[in-house]
């Protein structure tokens, strides 16, 4: 039942791969490559997506912005990000990765782009969490991700 509202919600979105990019100090854009991704497990592969949001910004496939460094990610762009490395991962994959991964986030409901949002917990040690007993996008709460 949770995955039919995520997948009509995502029905009308772009869910194009998404690739890292970074303006180096002569302003020229170079491509972010992963080294070893495909040894890295789902989890790790999620959370060093978000780590790379920290630093870098996101560029569609026909090299359009995205998303600037430092924003907050919602799980439809860090999938799109994982889509880049691994294509047959799923969105509900990464939804549950997130969810066993809660300790490592920090998030919230983002009224901007009516998305739960998400950054690394690292970056950011005074926040915490927040929102997750509040509907997302989907019309779930964060504990349903679980087992979606």
């Amino acid at each position: 039942m949770y995955r039919q509202f995520v997948n009509e919600y995502i029905s009308n979105k772009s869910i194009d791969p998404l690739q890292f990019k970074h303006f180096s100090s002569n302003s020229d854009l170079t491509k972010v490559v992963v080294k070893y991704h495909e040894e890295l497990s789902l989890d790790e592969l999620v959370l060093k997506c978000l780590e790379l949001t920290n630093f870098n910004w996101s560029f569609s496939e026909d090299n359009g912005i995205e998303t600037c460094s430092r924003k907050w990610r919602s799980v439809l762009d860090i999938w799109r990000h994982v889509k880049y490395y691994r294509p047959e991962v799923t969105i509900f994959e990464v939804m549950n990765s997130l969810y066993r991964n809660k300790k490592e986030l920090i998030g919230q409901y983002c009224d901007q782009v009516h998305r739960r949002v998400f950054k690394l917990k690292k970056f950011n040690n005074n926040l915490t969490l927040n929102s997750q007993d509040n509907f997302d996008e989907f019309g779930l709460k964060f504990k349903d991700w679980e087992s979606i």
